[in-house]
């Protein structure tokens, strides 16, 4: 039951990251409505425009979508520390697999990811564009899944970036597996938050309605 739920939802996390990456390079196309509840991006439904509908989405209420995560903040802080634990252990076991070679180039891919993903004083409260709203709605959450759960998909971007050998990538690849079987056990074992609200949850600040832009010069 598990594999066949498994290759579903691969199946149309793939097909959605593709429509949507078509849809969001049109800049003036509104914001998505606001997520479901717990676990919708995982249900069946198809976004408006597929299998022949013909639905109009409303533009998005910012208000409504901020009213949404902080109404649903205590299950999504629980599902976040959950998903670091998991990462950890992972974290952990991997370093335990890598030559100290190669751990150092982990910590020093980390450091760099670090400095780029650190705000600027004034960057870190400036809100989130429509674009990047849109990205984090859409886009995102589909190459969140697939690379949780699509193992080759991750084994073969650690065995290009470290070298690792035949040896290495054998036990990565378990690895990966006893993460693969964590998250689902995580989805499985209570409603699970929905991986697009859990990654708003650091950027409510940053959710709010963007100034007006200035007026131009005459």
């Amino acid at each position: 039951m598990k594999k066949t739920l498994l290759v579903a939802l691969v199946t149309a996390l793939v097909f959605a990251a593709g429509f949507w990456t078509r849809v969001w390079t049109d800049r003036h196309r509104p914001l998505p409505p606001p997520p479901g509840g717990f676990g919708a991006e995982f249900s069946h439904q198809h976004p408006p425009g597929m299998m022949g509908e013909a639905r109009r989405e409303r533009p998005l209420s910012r208000a409504e979508l901020i009213a949404k995560v902080e109404q649903l903040r205590p299950q999504l802080e629980v599902f976040r520390t959950k998903m670091g634990e998991i990462d950890a252990e992972f974290d952990k076991q991997l370093e335990q697999i890598l030559t100290p070679e190669q751990r150092a180039k982990r910590a020093d891919f980390a450091n760099r990811r670090a400095r780029e993903e650190r705000p600027e004083p004034k960057e870190g409260k400036k809100p989130l564009s429509d674009d990047q709203l849109g990205f984090m709605l859409r886009d995102q959450p589909a190459r969140t899944v697939l690379w949780d759960v699509v193992i080759p998909l991750r084994l073969d971007v650690l065995t290009r970036v470290y070298k690792l050998d035949d040896a290495q990538r054998q036990k990565v690849q378990v690895l990966l597996k006893t993460r693969r079987d964590k998250f689902l056990q995580l989805i499985d074992s209570s409603p699970p938050p929905s991986v697009t609200l859990s990654r708003l949850v650091p950027m409510i600040q940053r959710m709010a309605e963007p100034p007006p832009p200035p007026p131009e010069p005459k």
